[in-house]
């Protein structure tokens, strides 16, 4: 590659990035396979700048589309430019990147899960394990050993443990969490038309759900879901369109499965997992403590999470989630699948998950927590299960405290009937008052005048009677002066 280009890039010169772009000459540079002595090529130093502009990024792509999918060719590691960007890139970037995969028909939840960072002998980290560790441990690749990367993430997750809501999502947390949700709204939809939050897609959902169908197990890190339960906890109470809690969907999940202690190994990505789990309480009790009714909650097939857990998932393999469904809602054990009619035992025995057929352990825990359920596995599968006699006690506890609600609204509207009327009576007695007031001054108005005229007529008639005099005799000066 050229040493100029890569300057160019690195020093964010863009209009002199485009300005070779245009160049018939030039174009040739920023082919997929020129390497420079690091082994990259221009496009991925682009995608690992943070200022990169869209319209190079789509130019190159123009240019040679195998650009969205060349792995750096560097003796250390080989990743892919989504890599890159959700390393040191912006998640503008991040986005642009998942947009022009689709654009180019190519697996994009495959794109996003896969890619891996490491050696091609070691396991790969996922995109959103790149892009938290990269928030938490800034220098995690240069693996200066276990303790000291361990150490570094400890004091920035103090940070994180400060978040309490959206609000506070600002700077690099927010560019981190908008490369989050970009990545999980790509591998949950196969789309890049992006959500509204709230709008039908939630992400505690695509986090429980999302690893179902992915080969990279692990890809989703626990620390993204504690994360999540910070920002939006209200979501573990909603319902997908089918009905499905969190609960539901994590019961069903083979992530599940995984336990989140990473073995001992001194490999880059097990240390690195293990930094992203190290403070971060097991999956299915962050669910549980954030809505522990979620595990007596049943979706619109009638099943609880444990009937979910017992047809399609491990429960030897999984004994965290095992026990807290139980622990929680003891009986469920109790509760036959209303599809089937079998009780959590019989759905283990002939479950259709990857687990189920080989989890006979799984059939013996079962029967260990309730083993008179053996005889009631030969009843009327219609009978009631302690579950729905709970939810019909409930039921009828809600129509109770309906019927008071709904009498005490009709007493409050009987009253503001009452409070009208009484508003007015007291408005046309301060008519009343108001018409009183007037009348007085009237009538004080009219006796002010009759005074006036009595007064005057009492002065007129005194002034007559002088002139007379006594006796009614006209007054001698009066006379002499005539």
């Amino acid at each position: 590659m050229s040493g100029s280009i890569s300057g160019k890039i690195a020093n964010g010169d863009w209009d002199a990035v485009r300005k070779s772009l245009r160049s018939k000459q030039s174009k040739e540079t920023f082919k997929s396979h020129n390497f420079d002595a690091d082994g990259y090529n221009p496009f991925q130093k682009v995608c690992s700048h943070p200022d990169a502009p869209h319209d190079v990024i789509s130019k190159m792509v123009r240019i040679d589309k195998d650009n969205l999918f060349q792995t750096t060719n560097g003796s250390k590691k080989r990743v892919s430019p989504l890599i890159l960007a959700c390393e040191t890139g912006s998640a503008e970037t991040v986005k642009m990147l998942l947009k022009l995969s689709t654009n180019h028909n190519h697996d994009i939840v495959n794109y996003v899960v896969m890619g891996g960072e490491g050696n091609w002998d070691q396991p790969k980290l996922s995109s959103l394990e790149v892009v938290w560790l990269r928030l938490i441990n800034p220098t995690y690749e240069n693996h200066v050993g276990e303790k000291n990367n361990i150490d570094i993430a400890a004091q920035n997750l103090e940070h994180l443990d400060a978040v309490k809501s959206t609000a506070d999502l600002k700077g690099k947390l927010m560019d981190t969490w908008d490369k989050s949700v970009a990545l999980l709204w790509a591998a949950s939809t196969g789309s890049m038309d992006m959500p509204i939050m709230g709008g039908g897609w939630h992400a505690i959902h695509a986090i429980t759900n999302i690893n179902r169908d992915c080969l990279h197990k692990r890809w989703c890190p626990s620390i993204v879901l504690w994360f999540a339960l910070k920002l939006y906890p209200e979501q573990v109470k909603w319902a997908d369109k089918d009905g499905n809690l969190p609960l539901h969907l994590a019961a069903r999940n083979d992530r599940f499965h995984y336990a989140l202690e990473i073995p001992g190994a001194d490999t880059f990505s097990d240390i690195s997992r293990k930094i992203l789990s190290m403070t971060v309480e097991r999956e299915i009790d962050m669910l549980s403590n954030v809505y522990l009714d979620g595990v007596r909650t049943q979706n619109k097939e009638g099943k609880l999470p444990l009937h979910v857990l017992a047809e399609f998932g491990g429960i030897t393999s999984n004994p965290n989630l095992f026990d807290t469904l139980v622990s929680a809602a003891p009986m469920s054990i109790r509760a036959r699948d209303p599809v089937t009619g079998l009780y959590p035992f019989m759905l283990k025995a002939v479950g259709r998950g990857p687990y189920s057929p080989y989890d006979t352990a799984g059939v013996f825990l079962l029967l260990q927590k309730d083993p008179g359920i053996v005889v009631h596995g030969t009843e009327n599968w219609e009978m009631e299960s302690p579950i729905n006699q709970e939810n019909n006690k409930m039921k009828v506890k809600e129509a109770v405290v309906a019927q008071q609600l709904k009498a005490e609204e009709n007493f409050l509207e009987q009253k503001k009937v009452e409070w009208h009327q009484t508003e007015q009576v007291v408005d046309d007695v301060r008519d009343d008052v108001s018409l009183l007031k007037l009348l007085k001054a009237s009538m004080a108005s009219d006796i002010k005048q009759y005074l006036s005229r009595i007064m005057k007529m009492e002065s007129r008639i005194k002034k007559e009677e002088k002139e007379k005099g006594p006796q009614g005799k006209q007054n001698p000066a009066i006379t002499k002066k005539q």
